[in-house]
């Protein structure tokens, strides 16, 4: 007799699902951080927690992240901010909040503009100088 493989479903979490009404994605922001800060290892900060990097993992893939007190102890060790995305939605009334960005996002948007202003003006230079050669060729 042969036995059937059952099929797992997947249960959707509630959590999960109410998440992402509100907009907020807690786990995400850790991963980014995490981009933002390649010398602090995922490794590194689940033995600081001392939860195993399998279960940080699975904590960072999920949108609530863990519970209040998880959020608390990421924040103070990674000394940054989780918990305010939670506040402005609770100020905003349930809706929607507006994306906030780390200090090295800023920084790193305005090295970008500075580097995008310094084209601009050069190319804005080569354009008027083809423009004097055209206007000296036609003449001549």
């Amino acid at each position: 007799m042969e036995k059937v493989k059952e099929k797992k479903v997947e249960k959707s979490d509630p959590l999960s699902s109410k998440c992402k009404d509100y907009g907020l994605n807690i786990g995400e922001s850790i991963k980014k951080w995490f981009q933002l800060n390649p010398e602090t290892t995922i490794v590194s900060v689940a033995k600081k927690l001392k939860i195993s990097k399998v279960g940080f993992y699975h904590r960072i893939n999920l949108p609530y992240y863990g519970n209040t007190v998880d959020l608390i102890e990421i924040s103070l060790l990674l000394k940054h901010d989780f918990i305010s995305p939670l506040l402005n939605i609770y100020k905003n009334k349930g809706n929607n909040v507006e994306i906030s960005y780390t200090e090295s996002e800023v920084l790193s948007l305005k090295n970008e503009l500075e580097k995008t202003k310094d084209l601009l003006v050069r190319s804005q230079r080569e354009a008027d100088r083809l423009h004097e050669i055209l206007d000296s060729h036609k003449k001549a």
